[in-house]
């Protein structure tokens, strides 16, 4: 096989995504970089570069040389859509809990006060459980596993 493995920027038609894994589409012959033109298979021999591809969240195409690459970027949108969950459950037990804390010793304040502290009491946890989502959500599956495990282990306890 003779060839050039197209190098410049790919779109969807270059790069077929099969169960978002795409393969490289190998054409036979040498193509000009600055016409687009392929020439006839001549002298150089075919380059094949695996690029490894994916449909994003914005329903927009991505292209990656490495897989490394890839998982860095499935991992970035992973991080911020639980950020924003973090953030909305943030800003709801914020708020409870400042008006919690409110009906306990700021009753007889007056209620514009008590209406910015428990925006401000949410707002707080809001930014908090946003920057720290991927830490929340690491201890999280953490508890988890070891309460599956615990269970595991109770189950084969009383089975011997």
């Amino acid at each position: 096989m003779r060839g050039s493995f197209l190098s410049h920027e790919c779109s969807a038609l270059d790069m077929p995504v099969a169960n978002g894994v795409s393969f490289p589409v190998l054409l036979h012959g040498n193509i000009n970089q600055e016409s687009g033109a392929v020439s006839p298979a001549g002298t150089q021999r075919a380059r094949m570069a695996t690029r490894f591809g994916r449909r994003a969240a914005d329903g927009s195409f991505e292209y990656h040389d490495s897989k490394e690459s890839l998982v860095a970027s499935e991992r970035r949108e992973n991080s911020d859509a639980r950020a924003g969950l973090f953030g909305l459950i943030g800003l709801l037990v914020g708020g409870v809990l400042t008006y919690v804390v409110l009906l306990k010793i700021g009753m007889d304040w007056p209620k514009w006060l008590r209406f910015g502290l428990v925006i401000a009491g949410g707002s707080t946890l809001a930014y908090v459980l946003a920057k720290f989502a991927d830490l929340v959500w690491n201890i999280s599956l953490t508890i988890v596993r070891l309460a599956v495990l615990w269970g595991i282990g109770s189950m084969i306890w009383k089975a011997v």
